[in-house]
């Protein structure tokens, strides 16, 4: 059996823990609360791919570089006023 509390929290840490080294990485000031909300978005998609495996396309690899793209943009959009 999955757990889904175990399921998000473990993918909420490995999402940020990614965004944080990478952030370190290229020296760039993201605050922790942006990076908080990317990782819960990206944990969520996780849980849809899990529980949700009939929608095909949320598998592919062009879902993925979009949810990519999407947490990136969640992190950088309030701390660039758009």
């Amino acid at each position: 059996y999955i757990y889904l509390d175990v399921y998000f929290f473990y993918n909420f840490i490995l999402d940020f823990c990614v965004l944080f080294v990478v952030n370190n990485v290229l020296k760039i000031k993201k605050s922790a609360f942006r990076l908080i909300l990317s990782a819960i978005f990206g944990a969520l998609y996780a849980l849809m791919v899990l529980f949700i495996p009939h929608v095909i396309l949320l598998g592919e690899f062009v879902t993925y570089i979009a949810v990519i793209e999407i947490m990136v943009w969640i992190e950088k959009a309030v701390s660039e006023k758009i």
